[in-house]
């Protein structure tokens, strides 16, 4: 539409101050041969009433550009602060004097300077003590030429009683579907152990786990029956972590006792315990497929998976991505590899 002449922006007001409505002065218009838009004229009696003008009022002042040395001071405050918001890089260009939009900052951030937006990735928090003797052991496995064909790596988990998956399609401009969890969710705890030669029966349990329940259940009822079976000759490594109930005086007098080889491994270093990996794969497959919906489903759920799913290929399958792990461990000297 063409813009208004001053006349008649000034015959608006007038029959505006006449008291006629926006209805009645485009009636009026239109007997004369004007066409207006009611938006039009609204916005024109606004202007007058705020500005007390019918001329155009002067357009805002550009926005300056990003210099090269804006584009490196932001750059440097991104890389000394990979949380800091759009927001806040815009207060610390106002002290360098640079008035910037935080839209024009999100856009310069990612096609300019290449800076992405993603979710933080969490790993296991490693002590400067235990970086150190991861560093020891990858070295030590790499040099060794170790394939841990005769390991057998244990441990426990805790598996909750969830049957919604992480991901959830929906059609653009419905409501996500609300899902009720609990506050305390259901829970179970499972041990049992790998190796190539295949897997450990798994053992589901309550309550809290102590030294004397370890040996006296996990280890004689889970592992030393695998053992017989798979190891008749012995000549295997016994691998666990090092949570207080596994290096207890209780424990160390058990498997002395029975026999049973412990190899120590570096303390917070679950990404060299292939099991991890099957802990994983076994609560997706209770989220997504199984769904239980009673700690009864849970218990016979989880023995299904064990039983149905972990054959000795999958089993040598995760055990040989430690190969994969412990370059990496070398890489990062010992910190965590997000593995």
């Amino acid at each position: 539409m063409a813009r208004l002449s001053l006349t008649l922006r000034r015959e608006i007001v007038n029959l505006s101050r006449l008291g006629n409505s926006i209805s009645k002065i485009r009636a009026i218009l239109a007997e004369k041969g004007y066409v207006v838009d009611p938006k039009t004229v609204k916005n024109l009696l606004q202007k007058w009433e705020t500005h007390g003008t019918i001329r155009d009022l002067p357009r805002r002042r550009p926005l300056p550009k990003f210099g090269p040395l804006h584009l490196r001071t932001m750059d440097k405050l991104i890389d000394a602060n990979r949380e800091i918001t759009s927001i806040g890089i815009q207060r610390k260009l106002r002290e360098e004097n640079l008035t910037i939009s935080t839209s024009s900052i999100r856009r310069v951030r990612q096609k300019k300077l290449n800076w992405v937006c993603t979710k933080p990735r969490y790993a296991q928090l490693i002590r400067r003590v235990n970086q150190t003797a991861r560093l020891e052991y990858a070295i030590r496995c790499i040099e060794n030429k170790e394939t841990f064909a005769n390991a057998i790596f244990t441990d426990e988990c805790s598996v909750e009683l969830d049957h919604t998956a992480k991901l959830q399609f929906r059609r653009k401009g419905e409501a996500p579907e609300l899902i009720g969890r609990p506050k305390h969710p259901t829970k179970v705890h499972v041990w049992a152990g790998i190796s190539v030669r295949g897997a450990t029966d798994i053992v589901i349990f309550d309550g809290i786990m102590r030294s004397e329940f370890y040996c006296q259940e996990l280890l004689q009822n889970g592992l030393l029956p695998f053992v017989r079976k798979a190891f008749p000759d012995g000549g295997y490594r016994f691998i666990q972590d090092n949570d207080p109930k596994h290096t207890s005086g209780f424990t160390k007098s058990f498997m002395v006792a029975n026999q049973i080889p412990w190899w120590p491994t570096p303390a917070e270093s679950p990404d060299l315990n292939p099991i991890e990996m099957l802990w994983h794969e076994l609560k997706h497959c209770l989220r997504s497929e199984l769904k239980p919906y009673t700690l009864d489903d849970l218990k016979r759920m989880i023995t299904f998976f064990w039983k149905d799913r972990v054959t000795p290929e999958k089993c040598q399958k995760y055990i040989g991505h430690i190969q994969k792990v412990l370059p990496v461990v070398l890489e990062v000297e010992g910190k965590a590899t997000g593995h």
